[in-house]
């Protein structure tokens, strides 16, 4: 099974990983905001499906947010986001609703790409009329010390089912803890929970190459069940 990955913060670095393992796509709506809690991705969700034009762009503190400060970023031009926001919530709704075409697919892999998985050299089209590509995998790496359970996740499903109450697909959550043993691990049918130990990690952005060996294994892992990538 293809999938299309669609990354939900919390900030930039998930951003940053899908570039440099070449998993990364068209940016999404989320991508390049901090925002700490999920909760605040499922509020912005259940607006999208209740009426997309409540979703706006506000400012604070010379950060651009979207609907309130709870997501934002510094990466953006106030009076140029506008226009950005209303794409990007279109490029969104479109994938939910109906995981579109996009562009032909390069199966050259890189030193930094080794262990990930990748679909043969195709276009997009070509895998949509094979009826291979099915389903979307939400990407969330998780603030160190972010609290959240079954129930915000839940949320988060229940507010996606609101925009297409029949799209597949699963959301993969990372958590960057200290002692494995403390590991609570959050199950469900579409849920797949990992996590990184924090002494891996020299760049709280992933920037670092060393930074991209966890995540290489966690995509590895989940080819072996059968879950492979659109590939850049």
């Amino acid at each position: 099974m293809v999938y299309k990955i669609i990354p939900l913060g919390s900030h930039c670095g998930i951003s940053f990983v899908l570039r440099r393992l070449k998993l990364r796509q068209e940016t999404g709506l989320f991508e390049w905001f901090r925002n700490n809690h999920i909760s605040s991705i499922t509020n912005v969700i259940k607006l999208l499906a209740q009426d997309p034009t409540l979703v706006k762009m506000v400012s604070a503190n010379d950060l651009v947010c979207i609907n309130d400060s709870s997501i934002y970023s510094a990466h953006y031009k106030i009076n140029e986001f506008p226009a950005i926001l209303e794409r990007r919530i279109q490029r969104f709704l479109s994938e939910i609703k109906n995981t579109p075409n996009t562009s032909s697919v390069d199966s050259t892999k890189s030193e930094t790409d080794s262990l990930v998985p990748f679909i043969p050299k195709q276009s997009i089209n070509e895998l949509h009329e094979l009826h291979e590509i099915h389903e979307i995998l939400f990407v969330r790496d998780l603030l160190f010390g972010e609290a959240i359970n079954l129930g915000d996740v839940n949320a988060f499903i229940a507010a996606i089912k609101q925009i297409n109450p029949d799209l597949k697909f699963k959301i993969l959550l990372v958590s960057i803890i200290r002692n494995p043993r403390k590991f609570r691990e959050i199950k469900g049918p579409n849920i797949i929970h990992k996590y990184i130990i924090k002494n891996q990690i020299r760049d709280r952005y992933w920037r670092e190459p060393s930074d991209l060996t966890p995540w290489k294994e966690i995509f590895a892992d989940l080819a072996t069940k059968g879950i492979t990538f659109v590939y850049q």
